[in-house]
């Protein structure tokens, strides 16, 4: 009687453990994390807030606007290769939609707000890269298979896709395990960017009522 008892707490441990995983979870896909002053943060509203906002701009904006050149080995010298298949992606355009300075401002933005910035490689079919499209953090998971890592991403018509480490560029912050980085958003900044957030609200309020404190 005793062992089943026992058996029963392990089951329901195991299973309170499980449902926590997987609100952590769905908090990342959603992008939804609550603060100690009770408000969400999330990299919306996060950027709401005039500092995050100004921060994330600059650095984002001054990292975008940098030449990406591309050098070919020569010895105990290198030099610039404009003929490289890397140049025109880096340096110029890395799809048809978008501008390079607009690629790497946004993937700035997703390492200083998200932690990570993900990019999937397109290549021909001698392997060479044509083209880097810029994926949303929270659509992707990382995990670890064959000493290899594994990328499966979300993509925005809906299909849940494995993708090889080749074929993902994945610049990642500051993190635990080096396959992730820290969410700023979600751990280190959440609590003070909450707060933010609440004295902005608490001071919207208090002057839409004619800035009149409540009296009891």
């Amino acid at each position: 009687m005793a062992k089943k008892n026992k058996s029963k707490k392990r089951q329901a441990v195991k299973n309170e453990t499980v449902t926590l995983d997987n609100i952590e979870r769905l908090s990342d896909l959603l992008g939804i994390h609550q603060s100690a002053a009770g408000v969400s943060v999330t990299k919306s509203t996060a950027m709401c807030v005039s500092a995050v906002y100004a921060c994330v701009r600059l650095i984002s904006g001054a990292i975008a606007t940098l030449p990406f050149e591309v050098f070919r080995k020569e010895g105990s010298s290198r030099k610039k290769d404009a003929s490289h298949s890397l140049y025109g992606i880096l340096r110029k355009q890395p799809n048809p939609k978008v501008s390079s300075v607009v690629f790497w401002e946004t993937a700035c933005t997703h390492i200083l707000l998200q932690g990570n910035s993900y990019a999937i490689i397109h290549r021909n079919r001698q392997g060479d890269p044509l083209a880097l499209t810029i994926i949303d953090p929270s659509r992707v998971e990382v995990d670890v298979k064959n000493d290899r890592l594994l990328y499966f991403i979300t993509l925005e018509d809906g299909q849940y896709l494995p993708f090889d480490m080749d074929d993902i560029l994945h610049i990642p912050g500051i993190g635990w395990n080096g396959r992730k980085g820290l969410s700023v958003i979600s751990s280190v900044g959440q609590n003070s960017i909450g707060c933010a957030i609440a004295a902005d609200e608490y001071a919207g309020r208090f002057f839409s009522n004619d800035a009149t404190p409540r009296v009891i």
